[in-house]
């Protein structure tokens, strides 16, 4: 499995969606723990690990939002966006209480990013009973689609851009969040997973 995974800057490591965690849910029992050995070695060597989840509600996702220390939304100011973020906190709640934060990006400034988050922050408390805590906005901003299109770092080959300055803004604080809170080691993390994704394809097998 190392052979799968990628070294980017400033020792950040990526495991492609392609492969490893995402396979989980394909693979028998005996396969699927010695994938969760593995990737639970190879996350050992960091000290945040992120999972970037896919669009919709998989087994997948639920397995990862269950399992996890965090679960971070995000939204933008579309209003179909604002209802599928809504709907995937509904899922997610059934199994999982929070925290959940929330970020809203490519926001025209923060009076909208706010009034989003407000509207959005309502709606979780009044219907599902549930504190969204807003943790910041990334503003649209062009340099973006310039490091895309240069397959660079926003923040590393753009640093003063406003998207750069408030993602990582919104990183410290999630960081000094994560700091004061008692944390899942990884290699449980994926037991978890490994334990919600049985659950989830027994129910299936059995309907």
């Amino acid at each position: 499995i190392e052979e799968i995974l990628l070294e980017g800057p400033a020792g950040v490591k990526v495991v492609p969606a392609s492969s490893g965690v995402e396979m989980m849910a394909n693979l028998p029992e005996r396969e699927r723990r010695r994938l969760i050995i593995k990737l639970g070695e190879l996350s050992n060597m960091a000290d945040v690990m992120i999972i970037d989840t896919a669009a919709g509600i998989s087994h997948n996702v639920l397995a990862f939002a269950s399992a996890a220390d965090m679960i971070i939304i995000m939204t933008t100011p579309d209003p179909a966006a604002i209802t599928d973020a809504y709907a995937t906190i509904k899922v997610l709640s059934r199994r999982k209480k929070g925290p959940f934060m929330l970020i809203v990006n490519m926001a025209a400034d923060e009076s909208q990013a706010r009034e989003v988050a407000l509207s959005l922050i309502l709606v979780v408390r009044r219907f599902l009973e549930l504190e969204l805590n807003y943790i910041g906005f990334i503003p649209f901003d062009p340099f973006v689609s310039k490091a895309l299109k240069g397959q660079v770092p926003l923040v590393l080959k753009y640093p003063g851009a406003p998207a750069s300055r408030h993602i990582m803004a919104i990183a410290s604080r999630i960081y000094s969040i994560l700091g004061s809170t008692k944390r899942t080691c990884h290699m449980d993390f994926f037991e978890k997973i490994s334990l919600s994704l049985e659950r989830s394809l027994g129910s299936e097998e059995e309907e």
